[in-house]
């Protein structure tokens, strides 16, 4: 597989406090990937914080990344 992927890889702060302005920095930035890298809270909060970073990736079309836990990117 040669397949390549271009533009920018965003990652994820330990801390989201607005999901609006992660979905405007993706559409401003034109984000290709997002990585979710949030190693220092519980699980309830990262699945909550997952699934909506998931959401908006699936919206525009940007590949996410669960960095470091397989259980949730499961």
């Amino acid at each position: 597989m040669n397949q390549k992927i271009s533009g920018i890889y965003a990652i994820t702060p330990n801390k989201i406090l607005e999901f609006d302005a992660v979905e405007k920095a993706m559409v401003m930035h034109k984000i290709s990937i997002l990585q979710y890298r949030h190693k220092t809270t519980d699980a309830s909060v990262k699945l909550n914080e997952a699934k909506q970073l998931q959401q908006l990736c699936l919206r525009h079309n940007t590949l996410f990344i669960i960095n470091d836990d397989i259980n949730l990117a499961q």
